[in-house]
């Protein structure tokens, strides 16, 4: 029978010393998204939370956040160029401290940026919709923009694990940005019954099926029909 505090040991080698892991949660210590002794406060004293300590909402790139924010010196944490590392080593050192695994939860946070439009950027969104409880503009994103998101999570998850941190989490705000893209689909599919729309690079690689009958592959077309 498996307990709580077994040793777990993933598929690559690591060990964590409990099958326990402490959640992200959003401190808004940041100053400038920058990691404060306030975080590093924060950190030092959750060492021994659990085997496994995932570090709050991160975002990685400049207009990926801050969101939930609301001053200069309570801010979302950021990782988007090298100059964020050494807040995150030493986040990574003291979370560490007592044979504990640390991981960082990394975000585009998207239209939920709301304190970048505060401090003068723009507040990225995958389609150009109204989002009727959103008093500030949004700024569509072009193919490009979204390659270089992706990009930015990979320079992210380097930087996470340069500074000692064992991996990264990405969170469930990306789901919400993937369903941003078909958000305009499905609101005219519910007016009209069914849509054929021609899609480019990003588009569901699951269970899809072309007017042409291929299956689990990205193809020209996608045909979508609901029904009751």
């Amino acid at each position: 029978m498996k307990n709580l505090i077994d040793k777990v040991t993933f598929r690559h080698g690591a060990t964590i010393d409990t099958r326990t892991a402490q959640s992200p949660m959003l401190t808004n210590s940041g100053l400038n998204e920058k990691v404060t002794q306030d975080t590093i406060n924060y950190y030092n004293a959750r060492s021994q939370s659990a085997g496994m300590v995932i570090v709050e909402y991160t975002s990685v790139s400049p207009n990926g956040g801050p969101s939930r924010s609301w001053a200069p010196d309570r801010e979302q944490l950021a990782i988007y160029d090298n100059s964020f590392v050494p807040g995150f080593k030493k986040i990574a050192e003291k979370l560490k401290k007592d044979g504990n695994k640390a991981i960082l939860q990394l975000v585009h946070s998207g239209r939920e940026a709301q304190y970048r439009y505060a401090l003068g950027g723009q507040v990225e969104v995958p389609s150009n919709i109204d989002f009727p409880w959103i008093s500030y503009p949004l700024h569509e994103l072009s193919e490009d923009e979204v390659w270089q998101i992706v990009k930015d999570f990979g320079t992210a998850t380097k930087r996470a694990i340069a500074s000692g941190l064992m991996a990264s989490k990405f969170t469930e705000q990306i789901i919400i940005c993937i369903k941003n893209f078909f958000l305009l689909i499905l609101m005219f599919a519910l007016t009209f019954g069914a849509v054929v729309l021609k899609t480019n690079e990003f588009c569901p690689r699951s269970r899809t099926r072309s007017i042409q009958g291929s299956q689990g592959k990205c193809p020209k077309r996608l045909y979508y029909r609901l029904s009751n």
